[in-house]
């Protein structure tokens, strides 16, 4: 994928992480907040290293076969991404399935199941408008 296309993409992607993080009322920490009302979730540097790990993944594709193959192998290290961000700042998000809940993962499920499958919906969108152009 195109590195302009990848970044679009990523700005989509990281779009539904941050609704995620709305619903459960989190911000991630940044030196960069001043603390303007239109600060979004991930902000400033945090958004921007996101970003270019994303675009990085979108860029370099995936080595497996089978296109839906491919979509989750993106999906799932861009999934990484995100957990390593909320991990780094020692944050968790809480699931709405308290039989599934753990402290020992950053994204649990259902939440990470719909993260994933947004993700895989979007890349296969990308890919088939692509292949339309």
């Amino acid at each position: 994928m195109k590195e302009d296309d990848a970044r679009e993409l990523a700005f989509a992607i990281i779009g539904d992480f941050e609704e995620l993080l709305d619903e459960k009322d989190i911000t991630i920490p940044s030196n960069d907040r001043e603390g303007r009302e239109e600060e979004a979730r991930i902000y400033g540097t945090e958004y921007y290293l996101l970003e270019d790990a994303i675009t990085d993944i979108l860029s370099k594709g995936s080595r497996r076969t089978g296109k839906i193959a491919q979509a989750r192998d993106m999906a799932f290290r861009i999934i990484e991404e995100f957990e390593e961000v909320l991990s780094y700042h020692r944050i968790t998000v809480p699931s709405d399935d308290p039989q599934r809940a753990t402290t020992q993962a950053a994204i649990c499920m259902p939440e990470w199941d719909r993260l994933r499958d947004g993700i895989v919906r979007l890349l296969r969108r990308e890919t088939a408008s692509a292949r339309a152009r």
